[in-house]
């Protein structure tokens, strides 16, 4: 049997020579074989025109499918390249057409479309007896060599029937003998694998590719089960069914196993061949491999229902079982994702029978080894071909978020000859998409639990504005009616005192609020203005102490202030009575009438500590770490009145001024704030003043 470029003894026939495994005619145009172009578009058949041309062949172009079938009658083509979205008469209807014409019921026809988003339109194109499907755009080169070989097996058809009909006049065999080898020699040509066989099935012949790629002669071949991934089988024994029954063409996309034992997509078609009495004597096919495209598509259909389910559920651990459940066995043998929330590291694991047993032993977490813990700390890819759960290979990628590592997923493989999908890029996308999701459910949560506040803030604030508005109505209502008993003579001095002075009280309470609630908004937009000076916080701790002894004495307490003479520094006094007035305010309201002590302390040279101490009511664990946050509370209810702004108020103007707060708390033996404040300012000296531009950044971030 002649090798590929072996031409034989009597080398390429008149008018024609080989080159670079493809044909080039003569340069006669008359005499070239003709390939028809029909596409709608000008431009598009001109660059079709361009991708031929080095193969001399007589390119005829029309754009409309009912020009194509006009010329089809006249005339034969040893290929048809059709497009599928034309006006009028489309692609596939053309098809239909052409093989209702006995002259082109058997010719090639390859379809072309830029439409790569709907797998079944290759399906239709199939079924309406395309070849071949290509999607634009296309590999010039692959298209040609698929030109090619339907040209040579066109051509190769018509020296077989030109050898035929010599043969009544001369030595048919010879002829038959010569075309055989010239069309072994162009399969030798060819990157696919090119296969005869007998009408049984039996091979008769296959190409180098073949055995390269499966790497056994194809001789030696005792069953195509042998070399066709078994859960395939079905499918190719249907076709071929089909095809023996109607000797028409069989089409079919199987595995195949190469010589290293793994399996790859292939797209075999085989045409059927006859004998001068018309009778089926044997097939011809091909077999090309379309494993990347193929597990590209299966790739794509795992995505986007992966992106689905994802986006089914609102509840974040029914979104991480979702994404499991898809991508197993779809995608993997194991899937699982490790993911941090405020209820710490929640997990969802989903795997095979096989490997189920292995997922919930006592003590540490199996899938750990695979290289969760350093995605979670480098927050990069981490990959291996070997692990304890006897995984062949197996992939780990952060789930990221705006910047943040929220979690891993973890999808790995059990060793086998098919690889399936798995792939760093498919794993990186889903994570790309479950990031995202999870990401969605945390801002949903957010934003029911804020929702929540406003409702709740919107109860309480109220509350706390009727509530000194009622007694401040009553007094005002009662000064009137003093006021106008007594006509033109003496007001009552000591009872109008009385109420002026309730009065005040409550119109202070009042302007408390709103001014909490300003300052929450300036803080909102990164504008809490600071007028830095020279401040002696001992005597602000003084001067808060004396201001809330009415209010001591209300609830109870005693009051007891430890400070040095003097402890000055570079403050805003305004925002130092705030800091002062609310921590002492809220352990008066808190202590449940035990003592209050107030202590500053000086700590070294830089730095200055102010700690209010209560004995009362204290706080449980949970609500420390959220106590500072906007419109929290240590304890709801109308005992303890607020709209839990003050100590977020608080946390904002220390760290304003570079200075942090603290809390320590005990149920039933009350809590400890403390405030460590820096005495200059990076950016000033005391006494200077404040320029406009560090002013400016004095303002505190939105949170």
């Amino acid at each position: 049997m002649d090798r590929a470029g072996d031409l034989g003894t009597d080398g390429p026939p008149p008018g024609r020579r080989w080159y670079n495994h493809e044909i080039l005619a003569s340069e006669d145009p008359a005499s070239r074989t003709s390939v028809l172009l029909v596409d709608d578009n000008a431009d598009n058949l001109l660059a079709l025109s361009a991708v031929l041309d080095r193969l001399k062949l007589r390119l005829v172009q029309v754009t409309s499918g009912a020009r194509a079938l006009a010329l089809a009658e006249e005339e034969e083509f040893a290929a048809i390249i059709l497009d599928v979205q034309m006006p009028v008469l489309d692609g596939f209807e053309t098809a239909r057409l052409l093989r209702m014409q006995r002259r082109t019921d058997r010719t090639p026809i390859i379809f072309l479309t830029a439409n790569s988003h709907d797998p079944s339109l290759s399906l239709r194109g199939y079924a309406e007896g395309a070849v071949d499907y290509l999607v634009k755009p296309f590999d010039p080169a692959i298209l040609r060599s698929k030109v090619s070989v339907f040209v040579s097996l066109y051509e190769a058809r018509r020296t077989v029937q030109h050898q035929e009909a010599l043969l009544r006049e001369h030595a048919l065999e010879a002829q038959r003998r010569e075309s055989e080898s010239r069309y072994h020699s162009l399969a030798e040509a060819v990157p696919q694998i090119v296969w005869t066989a007998d009408a049984a099935g039996r091979i008769s012949y296959a190409n180098r590719a073949w055995t390269e790629f499966i790497g056994i002669p194809a001789q030696q071949l005792v069953s195509w089960k042998h070399i066709i991934h078994p859960e395939d089988h079905p499918a190719v024994k249907a076709a071929r069914d089909r095809a023996r029954g109607k000797e028409t063409v069989f089409e079919v996309a199987f595995r195949l196993r190469s010589a290293t034992g793994e399996y790859r997509w292939h797209m075999a078609r085989s045409m059927p061949t006859q004998d001068a009495q018309g009778h089926l004597d044997g097939w011809v096919g091909t077999a090309t491999d379309v494993d990347d495209q193929h597990r590209s598509e299966a790739s794509a259909r795992f995505l986007a229902e992966a992106s689905s389910a994802l986006g089914a559920s609102l509840e974040l651990r029914e979104v991480l079982a979702r994404v499991c459940a898809r991508a197993v066995p779809a995608a993997a043998d194991l899937c699982a994702v490790h993911f941090r929330s405020d209820d710490g590291l929640v997990r969802e694991v989903a795997a095979i029978p096989r490997l189920a047993e292995w997922l919930n032993p006592p003590g540490a977490d199996p899938v750990e080894v695979l290289g969760v813990a350093e995605v979670f700390s480098s927050g990069a890819l981490a990959c291996g071909e070997t692990a304890p759960l006897g995984l062949g290979r197996w992939i780990s990628v952060p789930l990221v978020s705006r910047g943040e590592v929220l979690g891993v997923l973890t999808l790995g493989k059990l060793p086998g000859p098919d690889p399936g999908i798995l792939s760093g890029d498919l794993v990186e996308e889903l994570a790309r998409r479950v990031a995202l999701a999870a990401d969605n459910v945390r801002l949903y949560q957010d934003a029911r639990e804020a929702i929540r506040l406003r409702d709740e803030f919107l109860s309480v604030a109220s509350h706390e504005l009727r509530t000194p508005l009622t007694p401040l109505n009553l007094k005002l209502g009662m000064l009137r009616r003093v006021a106008e008993q007594a006509a033109s003579g003496t007001l009552p001095a000591a009872e109008v005192a009385a109420d002026v002075g309730v009065a005040v009280r409550h119109v202070q309470r009042l302007t408390n609020l709103v001014d909490h609630l300003l300052d929450v908004a300036r803080i909102r937009a990164g504008k809490l203005p600071l007028h830095l000076e020279v401040v002696d916080l001992a005597e602000v701790v003084q001067d808060a102490g004396a201001r809330l002894a009415a209010m001591a004495n209300e609830v109870g307490s005693a009051v007891e202030v430890e400070a040095p003479e003097r402890c000055t520094g570079v403050w805003d006094r305004m925002r130092l009575e705030q800091i002062v007035t609310n921590l002492l305010g809220n352990a008066l309201k808190y202590g449940a009438g035990k003592p209050v002590r107030v202590r500053l302390e000086e700590q070294g040279p830089g730095q200055v500590a102010l700690t209010v101490r209560d004995g009362g009511i204290g706080m449980e664990q949970s609500v420390l770490g959220r106590i500072f946050g906007r419109f929290e509370r240590g304890h709801s209810g109308r005992n303890y009145p607020g709209l839990g702004l003050g100590l977020y108020i608080t946390r904002q103007i220390v760290t304003a001024l570079e200075g942090t707060i603290s809390v320590e708390s005990t149920p039933g033996q009350g809590s400890v704030f403390t405030v460590l404040l820096p005495r200059s300012r990076s950016e000033l000296e005391p006494d200077t003043p404040v320029p406009g531009q560090v002013a400016a950044r004095q303002g505190v971030p939105g949170a």
